[in-house]
């Protein structure tokens, strides 16, 4: 979906990020798909390598610009 599928409530991410559940979120029209897994990183990780982190997925939709701001 454009602006990504409101699949999961807001109140079910609390006990996912208290006790570090991952989320694996799959396309049920692509069974072989291996979807896309939301998880905490991993303690070996610092600042530095996240920021070099490879970038997996990108998506644009034509003749349309979005601005999250944040505070």
């Amino acid at each position: 979906s454009y602006f990504g599928a409101n699949v999961l409530h807001p109140r079910t991410i609390i006990p996912v990020m208290r006790y570090n559940i991952p989320i694996v979120i799959r396309n049920v029209f692509n069974h072989s798909s291996p979807g896309t897994t939301i998880c905490h990183p991993s303690a070996d990780e610092n600042e530095e390598s996240s920021l070099n982190a490879v970038v997996k997925g990108f998506a644009t939709i034509d003749n349309l610009a979005l601005v999250n701001v944040e505070g």
